[in-house]
């Protein structure tokens, strides 16, 4: 939708207001449209074309197989999640060794990572303690953590 309201005001620059409200109500309608259109990787079809069971463009009734496409969408969560465990490494965290905790939500230029803190304390659910300064510590999940 941003590609499409920076397309549509490099043609046309609204000066009034009724004219900004049609250039927006243009932009949404065929956004709109074009969601409506597009489909789906983990279906194959365009929402319209399930919620309506006929084809958007030319008008003809289609015909499919919910069982397909359920199997169609869990051979996609199974990639996805095989991808993503396959960024996963396993370590044993101990306590001494150090690590940098995640900072959320940092700046577009800022550092994602702070410094490096010594482990205090290892939990058996996944949780670990971490020494901030002499008299502060946090109880982190290992998820927030990498090691330094």
């Amino acid at each position: 939708m941003g590609n499409r309201i920076r397309a549509q005001l490099a043609n046309e620059n609204p000066r009034t207001l009724s004219e900004a409200e049609n250039t927006m109500s243009t932009i949404l309608q065929d956004t709109l449209h074009s969601i409506r259109m597009t489909p789906s990787e983990s279906t194959g079809y365009a929402p319209g074309t399930l919620s309506f069971g006929r084809d958007m463009i030319y008008n003809e009734p289609i015909t499919f197989n919910m069982g397909s496409i359920n199997k169609r969408r869990q051979r996609r969560v199974d990639s996805d999640n095989k991808r993503s465990n396959a960024k996963r490494y396993s370590f044993n965290y101990k306590v001494g060794v150090q690590v940098m905790k995640r900072i959320f939500d940092p700046a577009k230029l800022e550092y994602r990572w702070s410094d490096p803190y010594s482990i205090l304390q290892v939990h058996v659910n996944g949780n670990i303690t971490i020494q901030f300064s002499a008299h502060l510590q946090e109880c982190l999940n290992i998820r927030r953590v990498k090691l330094y």
